[in-house]
Parts: structure tokens; sequence; C-alpha cells
């Protein structure tokens, strides 16, 4: 890069799986420098591609300081591309490495244009405040997989789906763009599952935090609705806050979040355009009423009940495609009042005895579940 002026710019680490076949084919040359041996880390973890009882593992290698010029095809000059430790003091001491690319300034939209088709996807995952990310498996965005009531299908699935598409209408008639879903009703039933398909989204950013940290406060909870603000659109999930802010305050766990200050976060007092908000609690009777008297707070208010028969059917039949739908009829008489949980127990249960004797479920292990429903 003689002669150019160069720009810094920071990137993402890239993920697991490197890059794509696209991007070693835009490599034209590359080069380090002279008189350098490059430092690359190595290390082991189970080879995703084999069977567990293999117990086969695989060196993941990591490029560390040395730079290294790439001379990729539709740019003139070099890019160079380094990763460097990194230090930070914002939620205590951390360190971590941190990818930088120096491109010519006046190649720095090419560059990025071309690095964006070319570097692999990253993988989806829930960012966890305070803490570590929660991965999403791939295809993780797929209604399909789940069973759903048709209220639940209405009022969260394809109001979520739809959600996007209204967002010129919502600033035409002068409303705020932001959403909030509160999913309750027994243990079981779905709605982690279902908010797992929303963080999926691939046009979703995906936060929680555990309000139960020991360093978690209130600014802890504004700065998070601020970063989910600043990569809109954006999930912002808070699990069993019937918990958290029940009537009773003894009742409660002991957290230093003010019930207030997370109202005022969901009021919009921290800006909260493109934000998501989704809550789950077993019992919203015990729920403070600020949080649900309030409209706005939570647009839609749904209850994830244990399954009727016919969703049973439908649930038994998905575990089990080999048994014809007509058969699981008794099973599903066998499993009234069931939540979703205990009917998937109930036919790993049936599959547990029939690998035992060496042979496929069949209907006939319907007994197993009236043994669950007797014991839970």
């Amino acid at each position: 890069m003689r002669g150019a002026r160069p720009c810094w710019i920071s990137i993402p680490r890239i993920p697991r799986g490197g890059l794509n076949e696209a991007c070693l084919k835009a490599i034209r040359e590359w080069s380090i420098p002279a008189g350098i041996s490059p430092r690359i880390a190595l290390s082991r973890s189970r080879d995703e591609e084999g069977l567990l009882r293999n117990r086969r593992s695989a060196w993941n290698a990591e490029w560390r300081e040395c730079p290294i010029a790439l001379w990729l095809e539709g740019l003139k000059n070099a890019v160079v591309a380094v990763n460097v430790p990194h230090v930070s003091f914002a939620h205590g001491l951390t360190s971590d490495w941190k990818h930088w690319i120096i491109v010519d300034k006046t190649e720095v939209a090419a560059a990025l244009k071309l690095l964006d088709a070319l570097l692999a996807e990253p993988s989806k995952a829930i960012m966890v405040y305070g803490g570590h990310s929660m991965p999403l498996p791939p295809g993780a965005y797929d209604w399909d997989k789940l069973v759903l009531d048709p209220v639940v299908t209405r009022l969260v699935k394809r109001d979520f789906e739809t959600l996007f598409d209204r967002e010129e209408w919502f600033h035409e008639n002068g409303l705020p763009f932001h959403r909030g879903y509160l999913l309750y009703g027994p243990p079981g039933n779905g709605k982690t599952s279902v908010i797992r398909v929303m963080a999926a989204h691939p046009a979703v950013s995906a936060y929680t935090i555990n309000l139960y940290g020991e360093h978690i406060d209130d600014d802890s909870v504004t700065e998070l609705f601020e970063i989910a603000y600043g990569n809109a659109p954006s999930l912002v999930i808070f699990e069993d806050i019937d918990r958290l802010f029940p009537k009773k305050e003894e009742e409660g766990g002991r957290i230093k979040v003010c019930l207030k200050h997370l109202l005022n976060c969901l009021d919009g007092v921290v800006v909260n355009d493109g934000v998501i908000v989704v809550g789950t609690a077993n019992n919203p009777k015990v729920l403070d009423p600020a949080i649900l008297k309030r409209p706005g707070r939570f647009d839609r208010v749904v209850g994830f009940k244990n399954p009727t028969a016919d969703l049973r059917l439908s649930y038994l039949h998905k575990m089990a495609a080999c048994i014809h739908r007509t058969e699981l009829v008794e099973a599903v008489a066998d499993s009234e009042g069931f939540s979703f949980a205990q009917l998937r127990e109930s036919y790993i249960l049936a599959a547990q005895f029939a690998f035992e004797e060496e042979r496929a479920v069949t209907v006939t292990d319907r007994v197993l579940s009236a043994g669950l429903h007797d014991s839970s």
C-alpha cells in the first residue's frame, strides 16, 4: 500500500468456519512482512462432524498478531488484516482479540461491500448482557418446528413476522415502531421455544440480561436498551418476570433493578424504536399490576395453555412420524392435561424402552404416558 492513505477499520471476529469458498477464490495474492513468522493459536475441540462415541477431536487454528496483506478481486490496493489483543474495563477487566483491516481511504466503501459479501455468515446467538452469548443452531428460525395454538399463531407468529413490513405505516401514522409481547402460562408449553425462534430471525439482534447478577442495576438495564436500540431491529428478552416483580415484594427474588426504572425503559424513556420486548411469566396474576395496566408496555398478552387433543396429536405425530396419526388417538386420550414438555418426556421414555428391546417405538408404548401423568 505504498503511497496510499490508510484507514483502520475494526470488524467482528471471523466466525468459526472461517472464510467461505467465494472469499478464498477472490484472493489474487497474499504476503506477510519479510523476516516475520506468523503466530497461529491452536485449540482442540470436538469434531462436530463425527459421532460422539468416537470422541474425535479437531484442531481450530486462529491467526494472531502477524499482519497479512491480501490483494482482492475488485480492489486496486491491498487490504491488510491484523488480529491484536484488546483489553476492556467496561464490565470489569476483560481481554479479547480484535480483528482490524487497513484499507486505502479511497476504497473503504468498495472494501466493506466486498467483505460483507465474502465473510462467512456469523452464527445467530442471544447475547447476554455482562455474560456469554447463547448460540442458536443453524436453521433455528423455523416456525414449522413448533406446534402452536391458533391464538399464539395469530397474536405472536403472524404479528412478529409482519411487524417489519409495517415500519413505514407506523411512522406515517405517528406511532412508535416497537412491540411488546408477554407470554404466560404453566411451564413446558412452548414460551421459551417461541422466543428462541423469534431470536433467530435473520434481521434481529437478540439480547437478554440476568437481573439476579451481582453487578446488574438500573444503569445496566438502561445500557441494555441502548445497545438494543443501536442494533435495531432487536429483541430484548425478560424471562420469568413474575418471579422478579411480584405484587408482594417478599415473594420475589432480591435484585438491584427497580421496577419503576424497568417500566420507564419499556415506556421509551430510552429511545426504543425498532426494539421488540418479550417477557414470560408462569402466573401473571402475581405480577405487579404496574407491568400490565398501562397499554403499550406489552401490546400482546398471550396465554400458553396445556395443549388441546388436536395439538397433542400434532405434537406426538411430529415426534413419532413413523406412526400413523390415526394410531395415535388412544395415546392422545391417555395424555389429557399434559404439557408439551410432558408429552416429549413421555415419548423419550417410550423410546428408551423400545431401544432396550431393540425395536421401533410403537403406539402400544402409550401406556408410558399414563404412568408419567400419574407421577407428575
